[in-house]
Order: structure tokens, then sequence, then C-alpha cells
């Protein structure tokens, strides 16, 4: 069983994305899962996405 598993059945999970000084940001977000990839939609210029551009660091998690 890998992380993602535990994913199967969820429609959140926290996605973690990471600030310039290295601290974490969850954010609960909805996803969608088509074969072994998980889709994520949200806007260009949202937060989350700043933080992945100037740090490819994140982490996922159930947000059960």
């Amino acid at each position: 069983m890998t992380g993602l598993d535990l994913l199967v059945g969820q429609q959140y999970l926290n996605l973690e994305t990471f600030r310039k000084n290295g601290m974490g940001v969850k954010t609960p977000v909805w996803f969608v899962q088509e074969g072994d990839t998980f889709f994520i939609r949200t806007m260009a210029s949202s937060g989350k996405v700043k933080r992945v551009r100037l740090n490819g660091q994140l982490n996922l998690e159930s947000a059960r």
C-alpha cells in the first residue's frame, strides 16, 4: 500500500506547499482520480500555485 492509496475513495486532500522561509501551508482541496493520476484544479493566481512555483516541494495527505 502506498501513501496515495489512502486517498482512494476520498474527495478532499490537504495539499501542503512551502513558503520561501520553509514554513508549510496546508490547504484542503478537491481532487479527482483517473487511474494512478490525481488532478487538482485551482486558480493560477492562488497562493498555493505561487508557492509551488517558488518551491516545487509539496506534501499530500488525506483530509479525513
